[in-house]
C-alpha cells in the first residue's frame, strides 16, 4: 500500500492590535497544513494512464491520417505532376507524339488537355518546318554558337553527297564543307563569312567561293548566311546555298563570246578603216587618171559644138544678116 502526500499551503491574515484593514505596514503570514491520505498508486494515477493512453492512440491516429493524407496527395497530385514534367523532357527530345491521359475531371486533367494541346500543336509547326524544308530547292542548314549542325534539309544533303541527316548533325560544318578556299589554299575558320553571322550577328552573303562535298570534289556556290536569336540572345544562324555550277559556266561562255565577238568588232572595224583607205587611195588615183581624158572630151565638145554652130549661122539667108 502506497502512500501520497499532500502539501497544501493555507494563508492566513492577521492583523495587529488596533490596526484596520487596508492600513500600511499590515503583515501576511503563511501556514501550512500537511494532510496525509491512505490511497492506492493505481487509483492516484488511474486519470493520468488514462489521459497519457489516450494521447498516445491521438498521436498514432493523427499520423496514420496523415500519413494516409500524404499517400493521397502524392497519388493524385505529385505523381501526375511527376509525369508530367517527365513528359515535358521527352517532348524536349524531339518525341512529340508522347501524350498524357485525360480521363481525370479535375485540375490535373484540365492541365493534362493543356498540354496535350501544346504538344499538338508543336508537332503542327514543326511538321509545317519540316514540309518547308523538305519542299525547298535551296539547301539550308542550321548552325550553333560551336558551328555544329543543328538541322539541315535534303537538298542540303543531296549537294553534300550525303545519305542521311545524321551523317550532318552535330558535326562542324566548316570542317566538312568549307575548309579550303577555291585555289586550294587553307581557309581558317575565323575568316569565314558564313561564321561571321553568328560571330558578329551580321547577314553575310558571297558567290565567289566554293564548298566541298563529301567525296572530295567541290563546286561553286551561291550562300546567304543569316543570324539567329532567341528571347533577345545570339544562338546561331541559317545557311542558304546553291549549286551555281551552271550559272558559272554559263557566265564563262557569256564572257567568252563577248569577248570573241570584240575581238570580231575590232577586227571588223581594223578591215573597214583599211578598206576605207584604200577606197581613199583609188578615189584619188582614179579622180585623178580620169581628169586629163575628161579635160579632152570637155574641150572637144566645146570645139565640137563651137563648129556645129559656125556651120548652121553660116547656111542661114542673107535677109537675116540685115
Amino acid at each position: 500500500m502506497g502512500y501520497a502526500p499532500i502539501s497544501v499551503p493555507i494563508f492566513s491574515r492577521i492583523l495587529p492590535v488596533g490596526a484596520e484593514r487596508g492600513v500600511k505596514g499590515e503583515k501576511w503570514h503563511r501556514t501550512i497544513w500537511f494532510t496525509l491520505l491512505d490511497i492506492e498508486q493505481d487509483i492516484a494515477f488511474a486519470a493520468v494512464d488514462v489521459m497519457t493512453r489516450t494521447y498516445f492512440i491521438s498521436g498514432v491516429a493523427v499520423t496514420l491520417l496523415v500519413l494516409v493524407v500524404a499517400l493521397f496527395l502524392a497519388a493524385n497530385i505529385s505523381r501526375p505532376i511527376q509525369h508530367l514534367r517527365e513528359g515535358t523532357k521527352i517532348i524536349a527530345k524531339g518525341e512529340l507524339d508522347y501524350r498524357f491521359n485525360e480521363n481525370r475531371r479535375d485540375e490535373i486533367g484540365d492541365l493534362a488537355r493543356a498540354f496535350n494541346r501544346m504538344a499538338g500543336e508543336l508537332q503542327d509547326l514543326v511538321a509545317l518546318r519540316r514540309n518547308i524544308l523538305d519542299s525547298t530547292a535551296e539547301a539550308i542548314y542550321g548552325l550553333d554558337l560551336n558551328g555544329n549542325c543543328t538541322f539541315c534539309n535534303p537538298a542540303c544533303i543531296e549537294m553534300l553527297g550525303y545519305q542521311r541527316e545524321e551523317d550532318l548533325l552535330g558535326r562542324r560544318m566548316h570542317d566538312l564543307i568549307h575548309h579550303t578556299r577555291p585555289g586550294g589554299a587553307p581557309y581558317p575558320v575565323e575568316e569565314c563569312l558564313i561564321y561571321k553571322a553568328f560571330q558578329e550577328g551580321k547577314e553575310t552573303h558571297d558567290d565567289t567561293e566554293v564548298l566541298w562535298r563529301k567525296d572530295g570534289g567541290s563546286f561553286p556556290a551561291e550562300y546567304w548566311s543569316y543570324p539567329m536569336h532567341r528571347e533577345g540572345k545570339l544562338v546561331g544562324s541559317v545557311v542558304t546555298f546553291l549549286d551555281i555550277t551552271e550559272r558559272k559556266a554559263a557566265e564563262k561562255a557569256l564572257k567568252k563570246a563577248h569577248d570573241e565577238l570584240e575581238k570580231r568588232v575590232e577586227q571588223r572595224t581594223a578591215d573597214l578603216n583599211r578598206s576605207n583607205k584604200e577606197l581613199e587611195k583609188f578615189a584619188y588615183i582614179a579622180s585623178h587618171d580620169l581628169k586629163a581624158p575628161l579635160r579632152g572630151i570637155s574641150n572637144l565638145s566645146k570645139w565640137i559644138y563651137r563648129k556645129i554652130w559656125a556651120r548652121q549661122w553660116m547656111r542661114r539667108p542673107r535677109k537675116t544678116w540685115s
